[in-house]
């Protein structure tokens, strides 16, 4: 079920140049490319209840790391949705053009030179997450953007799932 539109967005975050929805709703919420000027960015929109803590967490995972491996942070907040006044949270954040490995895949398979550049740089990614005490939970084709579609280049994104290793955390599951 899609709950927010662009007139939420932009009530939120301000007047934006473009605001689009990019994929299906997912398992938590619904994602926004926008365009401020010449910033683009993703708008990750909590639509569906989740245990508790859980955005406050991805929020945490992501601000602690700064990697070009893993998406970058903006910022957070609330946006008011006018299809049922109701308030969700949004993250703001890194857009990453170039689609997930599994889009990726379905276009041919990476060369060796490709493929092992590709496993170099998420290593390298997971290696940094780690140092931040951060373990991901839900590390799939879905959760790495190719950059400009560039094996070379992942990206690794969603932290919804995360732990944070320092701090102790509940997982509820089913949460809704």
């Amino acid at each position: 079920m899609i709950v927010t539109a662009r007139a939420d967005i932009e009530a939120a975050l301000g007047p934006c140049d473009d605001a689009q929805r990019v994929g299906p709703p997912s398992g938590s919420g619904e994602c926004w490319r926008v365009v401020q000027g010449s910033d683009v960015m993703a708008c990750k929109v909590i639509v569906k209840g989740s245990e508790p803590g859980r955005f406050e967490r991805e929020v945490t995972a992501l601000e602690r790391i700064r990697s070009p491996r893993v998406m970058r942070v903006h910022g957070h907040g609330e946006l008011v949705a006018a299809s049922d006044g109701q308030r969700y949270p949004y993250l703001l954040s890194q857009f990453v053009d170039g689609g997930d490995v599994r889009v990726n895949l379905a276009a041919g398979p990476p060369s060796d030179r490709d493929l092992r550049a590709f496993l170099d740089a998420v290593l390298e990614g997971v290696a940094e997450l780690h140092a931040a005490q951060i373990i991901h939970r839900d590390f799939k084709p879905e959760n790495i953007v190719l950059a400009n579609g560039d094996w070379s280049q992942p990206v690794i994104i969603d932290l919804g799932l995360s732990r944070l290793v320092d701090l102790s955390s509940v997982t509820v599951y089913p949460w809704a």
